[in-house]
């Protein structure tokens, strides 16, 4: 049983897991159907009905699997942070635009569904990722996925209403993946507690080594308070960019000419890490 004090403690981290969630999710489904637009309207509404089932059953298998990995392993924090951030650059650089593929119209209902399952597990790392980077508990985890499947059950088609009428959300919502990347990135690093204690017999090693604690130090880790303020701000940012056109005329020079080099110096290294993710993905060729 839940205590009420437990509740209150997770309140920041569940608004924040519910917003990441139905932004993503919201995106995930849209792509996945796709996949079902071939098959005659009856097998089509079984498609969906199967594969989101399936899906969801898969997304919570793979919640649970991979909160106790991060957990433990620094490297499987390090390869998370790394697909967070992979997936941001990729959206904001145009990588990961792809287009409709013809072998797909051939596809009967039992290759379709398995399809649509398989692409939303992929299409779901990032919510995976998000989910156990903001939180160890599986409770919480549970709680966000759920209430996450009956808001979009409940309120999907609204949703997805708002942000077409709003497309900056779509925007948002990849700012959001790189903030979690991030905050896992930090978190890992500072976690790192003998870094000063090793000994290095280069000097150019000995800087890097002063730089990381020096860096371990100006950098915190942020609090379940602070990371839904920051979330938050980052939204508020995005919608005042795509309300205030002079804003706009503005930053996006900016953006251009220094943003867009450093996340295409990013997504370079990372995209060789998730080469073969990304072929999977683009077998499907559903635009993402």
């Amino acid at each position: 049983m839940i205590e009420a004090y437990e509740l209150k403690e997770a309140a920041p981290t569940l608004i924040s897991l519910a917003i990441i969630e139905i932004l993503l999710s919201v995106d995930n489904i849209t792509g996945v159907q796709k996949l079902a637009e071939h098959l005659p309207e009856e097998k089509k509404k079984l498609a969906f009905k199967l594969g989101a089932g399936a899906a969801y059953v898969g997304r919570v298998f793979g919640l649970l699997v991979t909160a106790p990995l991060i957990s433990a392993f620094i490297w499987v924090k390090l390869l998370g942070a790394a697909y967070m951030m992979y997936a941001m650059s990729s959206h904001f650089t145009g990588v990961r635009k792809k287009t409709a593929m013809g072998g797909v119209q051939t596809w009967g209902l039992g290759r379709t569904v398995f399809s649509m399952v398989l692409l939303d597990l992929i299409l779901s790392i990032d919510n995976i990722v998000a989910a156990v980077s903001l939180t160890r508990e599986v409770w919480v985890i549970c709680s966000t996925v759920v209430s996450g499947l009956i808001f979009l059950r409940l309120f999907g088609s609204v949703t997805s209403r708002v942000i077409r009428k709003m497309p900056i959300l779509s925007e948002t919502v990849y700012v959001l993946v790189g903030w979690v990347g991030w905050l896992l990135l930090v978190e890992t690093f500072n976690k790192w507690k003998n870094l000063a204690t090793i000994q290095l017999d280069s000097g150019v090693l000995q800087q890097l080594q002063h730089l990381g604690v020096r860096l371990q130090q100006a950098i915190p880790d942020l609090n379940p308070d602070e990371k839904l303020i920051g979330l938050i701000s980052l939204i508020g940012v995005t919608l005042v960019y795509d309300g205030v056109p002079a804003l706009q005329r503005i930053v996006d020079p900016v953006l251009r000419g220094v943003a867009l080099p450093i996340l295409r110096m990013i997504n370079a290294p990372l995209a060789i890490l998730f080469w073969p993710l990304k072929k999977v993905t683009n077998y499907f060729s559903v635009e993402h």
